[in-house]
């Protein structure tokens, strides 16, 4: 079954809440997905689809709750 609900770049949430993760790709019904924890350590995982919903205000800075520009995971690095 083909995945239609999320592409890479989008950011995503748990439908439960939680932090937000950018889509790294799909593979059917799964998606992978990748995330700076609390302690800004790089994370990467595979969920279902079905348990994630799109974020549709983009990026939020988690101190200030003010909306960030939208950045690759890579450009936290440098």
């Amino acid at each position: 079954m083909i995945n239609l609900h999320f592409a890479p770049g989008d950011i995503v949430q748990f439908r439960s809440g939680g932090l937000r993760m950018t889509v790294r790709a799909v593979f059917g019904d799964t998606v992978s997905c990748e995330w700076l924890g609390n302690s800004q350590q790089y994370h990467i995982s595979y969920f279902p689809y079905i348990a994630l919903v799109k974020d549709s205000d983009g990026p939020v800075n988690q101190k200030t709750e003010k909306k960030e520009p939208t950045r690759l995971w890579a450009e936290y690095f440098l």
